[in-house]
């Protein structure tokens, strides 16, 4: 599994370096194939690192990463040169607290804009009576200070939509703010399937439902919305070439 995840990561990156550039039609890459995957040298390490989210309104990327021992949040200001340029060397710094916790694993997250507000979506393990789950919570990146601004976060609180003893994780939100797919067992307790939640008129994710018609009988895992009619996931249920797989697929007349 790690080993598709790494891949999933080496291409989503790839991904968003395409699709920064207007010129690049997606559907044209996707029928045709990839450009051959280029290691990030001048960030990888020995130690794991993986779930990349670039930020766009403030050239970050962030990303998960073991540096010392658990997973935590880290980030690097990056610009117009990052991809190209493999040379130049950065220098990733953990997140702060509250979004990174002692003890506390911390990997994926997603953000959105309501309200000229900044959400953002993360795994988080809660305790519940019966053990640990992973449950997808929010909180909100805010700036501070003149000149070039600092980023803060504030602590991750629970979102009823997501809360519960079962896993909710990998959130993914459409550049429109208007669509969220991630990945839940609540009703399929023996493997994880793909949701899908459309964003209501005050701010909450309503309409949730299972994604049958993408969905197997394995797990289906770390989806990334492209735009609102274009999606790729993780799955080991349809018996591809590896244990997971890639897989995409388009909404059909907006269903």
């Amino acid at each position: 599994m790690k080993f598709a995840i790494f891949v999933l990561i080496i291409l989503l990156v790839q991904l968003l370096n395409l699709i920064s550039e207007e010129n690049v039609s997606i559907e044209f890459n996707i029928e045709n194939g990839f450009y051959q995957p280029s290691e990030l040298k001048n960030l990888n390490i020995s130690e794991e690192n993986f779930a990349p989210y670039y930020s766009k309104q403030d050239n970050i990327l962030y990303f998960s990463s073991t540096i010392k021992g658990l997973s935590r949040y880290y980030s690097v200001r990056v610009d117009e040169s990052f991809f190209p340029n493999l040379e130049t060397t950065y220098t990733p710094l953990p997140v702060p607290p509250p979004l990174n916790e002692n003890n506390k694993s911390r990997a994926y997250l997603t953000e959105t804009k309501y309200n000229n507000r900044t959400i953002v979506y993360l795994n988080v393990s809660v305790n519940y009576p019966s053990g640990n789950y992973v449950n997808i919570q929010k909180c909100y990146k805010e700036t501070s200070g003149s000149g070039e601004k600092q980023q803060y976060f504030s602590s991750p609180m629970i979102d009823e939509n997501f809360a519960g003893e079962f896993f909710t994780g990998y959130p993914t939100i459409s550049p429109s703010g208007k669509t969220m797919v991630y990945s839940s067992n609540k009703e399929s307790k023996d493997h994880i399937d793909l949701w899908i939640a459309l964003l209501g008129d005050n701010g909450d994710w309503i309409f949730h439902r299972p994604m049958h018609e993408l969905n197997s009988k394995g797990n289906e895992i770390t989806p990334y919305l492209i735009n609102d009619s274009l999606l790729i996931y993780s799955s080991n249920g349809f018996g591809g070439r590896g244990g997971y797989d890639l897989f995409y697929s388009y909404c059909i007349n907006g269903k």
